[in-house]
Order: C-alpha cells, then structure tokens, then sequence
C-alpha cells in the first residue's frame, strides 16, 4: 500500500475587529537575517550579493505561500525591505494569481531608522520619513499593517496616535498596531484616539516568552 500524504491546511484567524484574515503562521524576514548579518560584516553590499539574498528569500516565501502563508512581515531595516520588494515583485510575475496583492499581506515597522538623530523614534517627522522610505524600499504602494516597533518615551502618545492616523487616511498603511508596548501604553493610545476622533491600534506584537 502507498503512503497517503497528509494534507496540511492552513488555519486564518482575524486580525483584531479588522475582519482581515491572516494565516496562523507568518513569514518574518529575521528567518533570513544570515544574509543581513553578512552583508553588514562586509560593509559593502555588490549586486552579487544583493542577488544571493533575493534568491533566498524568494526560495523561502514560494514555500510559504504554497503552505499556505499569507503573512509577510518586515521591518524599516533598509536591506531586508529591499530584499523582500525584489523577491516579491518575481513571485509576482512567476504566478500573478497566487501571489496577487489583494490577498497577500504585507506589514512593517517602524521606530530604528538611520543613525540621524531625527531618524529614528516616533516623532511625526520620522514616522512620515520613515514610512515613505519604507514603501519606497519595498517598492509597493501601501503596507496592510504598520507597526511601532517599540514605545518611544520622549513622544507624546498623541503626538503618535496622531501621525498614524495620517499614515492611515493618506493611503499609505491600512492599519497600525504596537510592538513591545504594556498594557498600560496601549490603553492610553486607545484613549488618545477615542478622545481626538483619531484612529487607534488594532494589534499588539509581543514575544510570548517574555510575558
């Protein structure tokens, strides 16, 4: 008798009260950080190895995507949103239908940008800077999702809230959410935008281990 191959399928749950249906598992590009790590050891990046990195990180989102992934997360570190752009725009053209933007999500966050001292936190100025470079890096229009990548203490929430809800109206992000941020940050954000009319978070990433 031949072995039967079990069929894995992919569970999707809501992104908070968005009604967005995200895999269960996600594809992050830190799973790819050996490449970052070695192109910043040499501190020059040649087209060469530019080439290794999109490879691989095409290789690793076709198995996801084919899994069943539908979850791509990044971050405003200017050689992993190169990476993924690249890698994306050739599983575009390879399969248009599996890899259409209107089901595929795509998040990144924002808080370490540059080595300026404007270019990095969340003030307004950075927040706009830095999400406009990371669209542009990324090559796409909009991200589903963008994230704080941490709390900055010297931003008001306001001044946050604020800013975010721009990114939102402006067409640039669908949602935002916070990374690393306690309850009690997260509260005041909420209250921030019940109190201003503004737009308030809709996810929360956290390391399980530290909770």
């Amino acid at each position: 008798m031949s072995e039967e191959k079990a069929e894995v399928k992919m569970e999707y749950r809501l992104l908070g009260g968005t009604g967005l249906k995200v895999s269960a598992l996600s594809f992050g590009f830190w799973a790819t950080d050996d490449i970052i790590k070695i192109i910043k050891m040499l501190k020059k990046i040649t087209k060469k190895k530019k080439k290794k990195g999109v490879d691989k990180c095409v290789e690793v989102m076709r198995v996801c995507r084919k899994g069943g992934i539908n979850f791509f997360d990044n971050a405003e570190v200017k050689d992993a949103e190169i990476i993924m752009g690249q890698a994306y725009e050739r599983l575009l053209k390879e399969d248009s239908t599996l890899w259409r933007r209107s089901d595929v999500c795509f998040t990144t966050k924002i808080f370490w940008g540059g080595k300026g001292q404007n270019e990095k936190g969340l003030s307004r100025k950075h927040i706009m800077e830095g999400m406009k470079q990371s669209l542009k890096r990324l090559n796409m229009d909009y991200v589903d999702v963008v994230f704080c990548h941490r709390f900055d203490p010297l931003t008001s929430t306001k001044e946050v809230v604020r800013a975010f809800t721009d990114i939102i109206r402006s067409g640039k992000a669908l949602y935002w959410g916070t990374s690393e941020w306690t309850a009690a940050q997260i509260t005041e954000a909420f209250w921030v935008a019940k109190l201003e009319g503004l737009i308030p978070p809709i996810a929360e990433q956290f390391n399980k281990i530290n909770k």
